[in-house]
């Protein structure tokens, strides 16, 4: 069953209608937003990996601050679980 039926069926069953712009919301996403979304993550993966390259000098190439990135991201993720101390 379609977004569209669904929301049809729901006017039927409360008897209320939804004007145009209300029913577009429902539409959701497109394989464009999907793609604008892995993009706009790509980006900001990759600004902050390199962030971390600019400002640590040991790290010489975007392959090992992308490792620091993961494990500062475990690391944070463990101490909010209470894993780590």
């Amino acid at each position: 069953m379609s977004t569209l039926q669904l929301v049809d069926a729901v006017e039927r069953i409360t008897g209320k209608s939804l004007d145009q712009r209300e029913k577009a919301l429902t539409h959701g996403a497109d394989e464009i937003d999907y793609v604008c979304s892995g993009l706009e993550t790509m980006i900001y993966a990759y600004n902050e990996i390199r962030e971390i390259k600019k400002q640590n000098p040991k790290i010489t190439d975007l392959r090992t601050a992308a490792f620091v990135s993961g494990i500062n991201k475990l690391g944070v993720a463990y101490q909010s679980l209470g894993i780590f101390p």
